[in-house]
């Protein structure tokens, strides 16, 4: 006998062990029969099967969302925040009153809600949207990028930015290494992105050079398959 016969319900968590419920409250149980979260939540959501060797889940209290690891360490809050979503590279975006912040995975406050979009963190940069503009954040907290570009996507181990109806790109520090001079981009493979100017279409390399000039009318990916 690992469990004794003392739970209403028990749900798999996929290979990370066994939620558990008694009186409508939830905890769960790894896969060594260990109580690594208390059965005290309204609910509660696996995030992540060993993130790094540990466990994240996503608990409710009294309304409220939060999470917590596989020791019971509060990583985020539940009494403040209204949605978490994470983890990726690390990290956890939060979400109050319709703004968005960020975690770290050991609970550190990277920066509060205060952007209106937030990606999740791509290697060292997250993409954030304040005051309707576009900009750039690493693990710090500190704004890399400013929020100034209309538009922003990544692009392989580039980050595209749109600015008065151009193209350009930053590295992947958050540095702009091609200015926004380009009326379209179109993405090719992990080597060469396509981009028109003039009305004519060349080829750039992720490091931002010019590999194939500008003089053709149009530009088709193909891949094999």
């Amino acid at each position: 006998m690992i469990l004794p016969f003392v739970y209403d319900q028990v749900e798999v968590a996929g290979l990370s062990g066994v939620f558990l419920n008694k009186d409508n409250k939830w905890g769960m149980m790894d896969r060594n029969n260990q109580l690594i979260i208390p059965v005290m939540y309204d609910n509660i959501k696996l995030l992540s099967e060993y993130w790094q060797g540990t466990i994240y889940c996503l608990v409710t209290k009294e309304g409220k969302k939060g999470v917590v690891d596989d020791n019971h360490k509060v990583i985020v809050p539940f009494d403040t925040y209204d949605s978490v979503y994470g983890p990726s590279y690390d990290t956890f975006i939060v979400s109050l009153h319709n703004k968005k912040g960020f975690f770290d995975h050991e609970g550190k406050v990277i920066t509060p809600a205060i952007y209106e979009e937030a990606k999740d963190f791509d290697r060292s940069l997250a993409q954030v949207k304040r005051n309707d503009k576009w900009g750039c954040i690493n693990k710090e907290g500190k704004e890399v990028t400013p929020c100034k570009y209309d538009a922003i996507s990544t692009c392989y181990d580039l980050i595209a930015v749109r600015l008065n109806g151009y193209w350009g790109f930053l590295n992947l520090q958050g540095k702009l290494i091609v200015p926004c001079q380009y009326e379209q981009i179109d993405k090719f493979n992990s080597d060469q992105i396509g981009v028109k100017r003039n009305g004519k279409w060349g080829m750039i390399n992720k490091q931002g050079v010019l590999v194939t000039p500008h003089k053709y009318d149009d530009s088709i990916s193909i891949f094999k398959k």
